[in-house]
């Protein structure tokens, strides 16, 4: 059976967050989504009443295999993701109030369009949140598998990371997961494709190829068209004028930063948001001044005793009118003084304007990044005034990568795992192992992400040396090239020599380099001289 035979034979199920007594026959064992459980009707309990969703027509063809092998987020509502609404235009307070209402009422369409349109305009706001996106997505990550020294963990730990590592988009899903933080929730759409995929088995050899399903990309959804149940806060896309439970292995959903049990209302944004409109009242009044104010003023002086002559008012006038707009005048010098009103200075820490947009910034950096660190400086002191701060913005960003691997396990890993068991568990026991279907769904692996952290590059090199000469560890040769930001070299021509080493004593100098290779051999000891041998005694002569 073909790996869409597989999938589709079984007829995989959504997600199941009401009440389901009988799972649909096939649907992928032990499956949980993760998000919310199971709703359970208790006697005497009034249950509130659940958003209507799943229109039968529509989740049939969500169940087909083109759904799958396609992609559904083109066609998504309520309106299409390139038009908004745009209600951060004029923001007043009674507009966030209302956007945050209805989000928490299970509509976020307008606050999610909201949260675009401050994150498009806000300078600082979106520098930081895009800051904390990027430090995490240029860490490495790995996969570990579930249980040590067991060869089936391995073997789908290996399957795994095969098909992982030839996502091309997988840096920009898991970079818009990241989004979570300041939208609440964000999520992808995964676009599978049928593929013949060969591993490494725990004894290095390869297993394989194998036909199976694997994630072609991973295709942004924006948030806006999401919609929540108001029981139970599983979310729903809306299509057309439905709203439809997410399809199992279809959407990776990530939920942002946060504890509250409402989905929507996580995140950085819902006090950023009114930071964010402080400031741009704070801008614009900064503007209005700058534009009446910046300028030196002109000051016309003439003796009051003129001004009772109307042909004198008229010159008066004149001039003050050209020397507005930036022209030369001529007048008489016993009848007329002209000044200029130099323009008040701003900008500095005791200007109102600047002191609102400084503490704006700095409360965002706190909000954002857990501390006011290396954003910037600012008219009211330093933006980063120790290592301290770093620490906390690095303990924020670990977390962002803990929580992205969860939601990449439950919602990429498993369904990995899930719609491939068979001809996965077959590959397996070709390749010597004992393995059932059912081992497969509790050995889905677990991902590792490495955050950089930002470190002096002579103490890294010293951790380094130390790590090598003092611990024994194997570092590559490549990941110290890419810590550093070396080039590896073209040829043994383009290789530096290194400060020069002798090799013995008395042996010639050569460079570190060479010296370090197993090509250096050092130059042989000199030998001692071997002594000249005493003169033999010449022999007596014959007599005659």
């Amino acid at each position: 059976m073909t790996a869409v035979g597989r999938l589709f034979g079984g007829r995989p199920r959504l997600v199941p967050l009401q009440p389901d007594p009988a799972p649909q026959p096939g649907a992928p064992p032990g499956y949980s989504t993760g998000l919310v459980a199971r709703a359970v009707d208790l006697p005497g309990v009034t249950a509130w009443a659940n958003s209507p969703k799943n229109h039968d027509e529509i989740v049939r063809a969500l169940l087909d295999p083109g759904a799958y092998l396609g992609r559904v987020s083109y066609d998504v509502g309520p309106t299409n993701t390139r038009f908004s609404s745009y209600p951060a235009t004029d923001l007043t307070p009674a507009k966030i109030a209302g956007a945050q209402h209805e989000a928490a009422a299970g509509w976020p369409l307008r606050w999610e369009e909201m949260i675009e349109q401050i994150l498009s305009r806000d300078a600082h706001l979106s520098g930081i949140a895009q800051q904390r996106v990027d430090d995490v997505v240029k860490g490495s990550w790995r996969l570990l598998g579930s249980r040590q020294g067991d060869p089936i963990a391995a073997c789908v730990r290996s399957f795994c990371d095969e098909a992982l590592r030839g996502l091309d988009s997988f840096e920009d899903g898991a970079a818009w997961l990241l989004w979570s933080n300041a939208y609440g929730y964000s999520a992808c759409e995964i676009v599978w494709r049928v593929d013949h995929l060969t591993f490494e088995g725990p004894n290095g050899k390869r297993i394989g190829p194998v036909e199976v399903l694997i994630p072609d990309r991973l295709v942004p959804v924006h948030p806006k068209h999401f919609r929540f149940d108001l029981r139970t806060d599983e979310p729903l896309l809306w299509l057309g004028s439905n709203q439809i439970s997410l399809p199992y292995g279809k959407f990776v959903f990530g939920q942002g930063e946060g504890q509250h049990p409402i989905t929507v209302r996580r995140g950085y944004m819902w006090p950023c948001v009114w930071l964010s409109m402080f400031k741009s009242q704070g801008w614009a009044g900064w503007a209005v001044f700058v534009e009446r104010f910046a300028m030196p003023q002109p000051l016309v002086e003439y003796d009051g005793t003129l001004a009772q002559y109307q042909e004198y008012k008229d010159a008066f006038d004149d001039i003050l009118a050209r020397l507005g707009e930036g022209l030369g005048v001529t007048y008489p010098r016993n009848a007329v003084g002209i000044k200029h009103l130099e323009a008040p200075q701003g900008g500095r820490s005791d200007d109102p304007h600047s002191a609102l947009s400084d503490a704006c910034d700095s409360a965002q950096s706190v909000r954002v990044l857990g501390a006011t660190l290396t954003a910037k400086i600012g008219n009211v002191g330093s933006f980063a005034a120790s290592t301290t701060h770093a620490e906390v913005k690095y303990a924020r960003e670990e977390a962002d990568a803990r929580r992205l691997w969860t939601t990449m396990r439950r919602d990429l890993l498993q369904p990995l795992v899930s719609f491939n068991e068979a001809a996965l568990c077959e590959a397996i026991v070709r390749a010597g192992y004992a393995c059932i279907p059912q081992d497969l769904a509790r050995r889905v692996p677990r991902g590792a992400h490495r955050v950089p952290r930002e470190v002096d590059p002579e103490a890294r090199m010293r951790l380094i040396v130390s790590a090598v000469n003092d611990l024994g560890m194997k570092i590559g040769t490549g990941a110290m090239y890419d810590h550093f930001d070396l080039t590896e070299p073209t040829s043994a021509k383009d290789v530096l020599p290194g400060r020069a080493e002798q090799v013995s004593s008395g042996g010639a100098l050569v460079g570190a380099v060479e010296a370090a290779n197993e090509g250096a051999e050092a130059p042989p000891p000199p030998q001692p001289e071997t002594p000249a041998p005493p003169p033999q005694p010449e022999s007596p002569q014959a007599a005659p």
